[in-house]
């Protein structure tokens, strides 16, 4: 079911707003004018990498520059994180699991880090509630089908997240993982490698 509904997230948001894994190694990028420029997380199966502030063309060819174009210009709701990873793995005992990564990256101030990923949690929900709406739209007619409840998946299968990433002064003041708002949450240092297992210790 887990592995099911990673299959619909790719299938529900639109591609270019994809990052690709290569020979196992997934890299997240900011802007190069910035200090936290670059991570890198080895041994990355099974993961879907997703980057929402970014200019992409559509499928005419236009510029796409907000994905939440509903949205006024005022509203704080437009902060956004850097990036969200969808990871199914299934543990030593055999139970699946669906993580979803909410990751920001910080040059200088990470005075609004909170606000970000906080936003980044938000819109993932959206993400993976739509995804399951599809999944059951485009299985219903299938023998067998049982359509899936969001509540119910989220509950059993889903855990979210956050990953802040900053320079090396930054992760040193915070220097431990922590709980926040329910959410568990990884601070690593920016322009340097780690396995992707890490965010789930």
């Amino acid at each position: 079911m887990v592995f099911e509904v990673l299959q619909s997230i790719q299938k529900t948001i639109y591609a270019p707003y994809g990052r690709k894994v290569k020979d196992n190694l997934l890299v997240l990028t900011e802007d190069q004018s910035k200090t936290c420029r670059w991570i890198h997380f080895r041994d990355a199966h099974d993961v879907l990498a997703y980057k929402f502030d970014q200019e992409v063309r559509d499928s005419n060819g236009n510029d796409v520059r907000e994905p939440l174009i509903f949205l006024s210009d005022e509203s704080p709701s437009r902060s956004k994180c850097d990036y969200v990873l969808f990871h199914a793995r299934q543990s030593s005992k055999g139970q699946l699991k669906l993580h979803v990564f909410i990751c920001n990256m910080k040059s200088g101030n990470a005075a609004n880090m909170d606000e970000q990923l906080r936003a980044g949690r938000d819109f993932a929900e959206y993400l993976l509630q739509t995804s399951i709406r599809c999944h059951n739209a485009w299985n219903e007619n299938k023998a067998g089908y049982r359509r899936m409840n969001y509540d119910e998946f989220r509950r059993e299968y889903v855990e979210f997240r956050e990953v802040a990433i900053a320079n090396k002064r930054f992760s040193e003041q915070k220097n431990a993982s922590k709980v926040r708002n329910g959410n568990k949450r990884k601070l690593l240092e920016c322009e340097r490698e780690y396995e992707l297992n890490f965010l789930l210790s």
